[in-house]
């Protein structure tokens, strides 16, 4: 049933980031976004941090997803590409070498599990890699994020990393999160100092 389970879910990514089909849809370049943007992803092969200043938005942000063992990688440029996160899982520091005033850092982390002493299924292969990531990431975002001015945690540990279909949802979660907070954000617009690792947590946590 794994088997199966893990050859289905293979399919649904291949439709789903197939670049062939993103080419006709999403022909955008990073250089032109209204909002300057950096895109990070690793080279599997040499652990290099890659940085995405100019390019094909669609393309950069395929090689920045590829989470190891759940996505294929990405060649680009004779490079293999995985996810960005291996290496910087909250780039602030991209921002602060850009030149950035204030940086205002969304941080996911994953709640100890309450139940977690009670007796469950055995997880299934991808639910493993999942949680293994899950795992990883948290414990690395915490440090890399520390050097924003604010941090926010926005309630999403309710949500599979797989939730594609849950995108509105997820955002409304983080505009409500970025409400929460506004005050502290104006506060830093207005006077133009930050404050170095803030941590500015969402009320709810």
């Amino acid at each position: 049933m794994q088997s199966v389970c893990f050859i289905k879910l293979k399919c649904y990514v291949k439709r789903l980031f197939d670049l062939g089909a993103l080419k006709g849809y999403l022909i955008c370049y990073i250089l032109y976004l209204m909002i300057p943007a950096y895109i990070v992803a690793v080279d599997i092969n040499s652990g290099e941090e890659i940085l995405f200043e100019k390019g094909n938005v669609s393309k950069a942000v395929r090689a920045s997803i590829s989470m190891p063992g759940i996505f294929n990688p990405v060649n680009l440029n004779g490079r293999w590409l995985v996810d960005g996160g291996l290496l910087n899982p909250v780039p602030v520091d991209v921002l602060i070498q850009k030149g950035a005033d204030i940086v205002i850092a969304v941080c996911i982390e994953q709640k100890s599990d309450q139940k977690a002493q009670q007796k469950v299924r055995r997880p299934s292969i991808i639910g493993v890699l999942s949680k293994t990531a899950n795992i990883i990431y948290s414990h690395a975002t915490s440090d890399f994020a520390q050097k924003a001015d604010i941090v926010l945690y926005p309630e999403v540990n309710s949500y599979a990393w797989d939730d594609f279909h849950k995108g509105n949802e997820l955002m409304r979660i983080g505009m409500e999160t970025c409400r929460q907070n506004i005050d502290e954000i104006k506060r830093l617009i207005k006077t133009g100092v930050g404050g170095q690792g803030l941590g500015v947590r969402d009320h709810k946590r």
